[in-house]
């Protein structure tokens, strides 16, 4: 979603770094067991609606 709204690809471990150390998730403790590997799931912190992040994640 990120990518398509700023119009050019991220580096997904970097922009997963930054998220996790901006604190804005909570795991919910569940998975999605579609197929392969069972994701995570994680709702939106409350009180973390907005976040600006100080460099850009092109590659």
């Amino acid at each position: 979603m990120h990518e398509v709204i700023i119009g050019k690809p991220l580096q997904k471990k970097s922009f997963r770094r930054r998220v996790e150390q901006a604190d804005l998730l909570i795991d919910t403790g569940e998975k999605r067991t579609e197929r392969g590997r069972p994701a995570a799931l994680y709702s939106l912190r409350p009180g973390s609606g907005k976040h600006t992040f100080v460099r850009n994640l092109e590659q």
